[in-house]
């Protein structure tokens, strides 16, 4: 529980910045009193390019299951995937956005594509 709420600061700092970054691969560790320098995840960022390219951050767990995150080359979400170690998609949401980029809808799907 600990390293999640870690995880999500890094993120909400990282991802502003990323019209300014290169693309690289970065490992986190995250530890504790009990696990000191223990890998929790890692992280795989391609910056989008305003206008030109699309973003994509894939952060891995130790146990091999993943969430991915697409943004637009207009910046906006498109979609946030969750996988399981084996690779089989678990969850997605979707982000559709009109012409003027406002948000018309937000769709949640499991893995076999069934709507909640």
């Amino acid at each position: 529980m600990r390293a999640v709420s870690h995880l999500s600061l890094i993120l909400s700092c990282l991802l502003p910045f990323a019209a300014f970054a290169e693309e690289y691969e970065e490992r986190l560790i995250l530890s504790s009193p009990e696990q000191t320098g223990t890998l929790f995840y890692t992280f795989d960022y391609q910056p989008a390019e305003a206008g030109k390219k699309e973003e994509r951050a894939t952060v891995t767990s130790a146990n091999g299951s993943s969430i991915v995150y697409l943004i637009s080359k207009d910046l906006l979400p498109l979609a946030i995937q969750s996988y399981d170690s084996q690779g089989a998609l678990q969850l997605e949401k979707l982000y559709t956005w009109d012409e003027k980029q406002w948000l018309l809808a937000i769709e949640v799907r499991d893995g076999q594509q069934q709507y909640f």
